[in-house]
């Protein structure tokens, strides 16, 4: 029990530090930011409906991660070396978020989810990774104050890039020794 509930605060810490350090990436590399969903539902796009952070922020993690790690990484990863696996599910999820800087963001993330499957043996533990990018991320679009608040408290980005960082090590150190 203790180990799981570490294993899902690793897996939410890493979801967000991804989501702070891959938005400060895009931002450095001129990547043209869209919104999340924008175009797709009538439902996302509006930012104040409840549905849209349902969606955004529990449904799509754990829709998207029962498909893309559950049963596309999962078919395929007994099959192939395990790096394979890897990239053929992160092109599959990257062209599954249609805009490209949603693309760019996914094709990274996915890398991130499929090792998180592999450290913790559960695509749930990716799902609460994901939901920690997708909330923060719902939180950074919603209200760019937040995104600034991490840029000015340095402190606050130091300590979350540090315990997300923690994360992202230890499950690449972890996908190591088991490959």
């Amino acid at each position: 029990m203790a180990k799981n509930l570490l294993r899902g605060a690793l897996s939410l810490a890493a979801g967000i530090f991804f989501c702070i350090f891959a938005s400060l990436l895009l931002r450095l590399l001129n990547v043209p930011e869209t919104p999340f969903f924008e175009g797709i539902t009538p439902v996302a796009e509006n930012d104040d409906n409840v549905y849209a952070v349902l969606l955004t922020v529990l449904v799509s993690p754990v829709f998207e991660e029962f498909v893309f790690r559950r049963l596309l990484y999962g078919l395929l990863k007994p099959r192939m070396k395990a790096w394979l696996a890897v990239l053929i599910t992160t092109v599959v999820f990257a062209i599954f978020h249609l805009s490209p800087a949603l693309m760019v963001y996914a094709f990274l993330i996915s890398i991130l989810l499929c090792k998180d499957v592999d450290f913790t043996g559960s695509w749930i533990f990716a799902a609460i990774l994901h939901f920690g990018a997708n909330g923060t991320a719902w939180l950074i679009n919603r209200d760019p104050s937040v995104y600034a608040f991490f840029l000015q408290n340095g402190i606050v980005f130091c300590i979350l890039s540090a315990v997300g960082l923690a994360g992202m090590v230890t499950l690449l150190i972890r996908f190591r020794k088991k490959a």
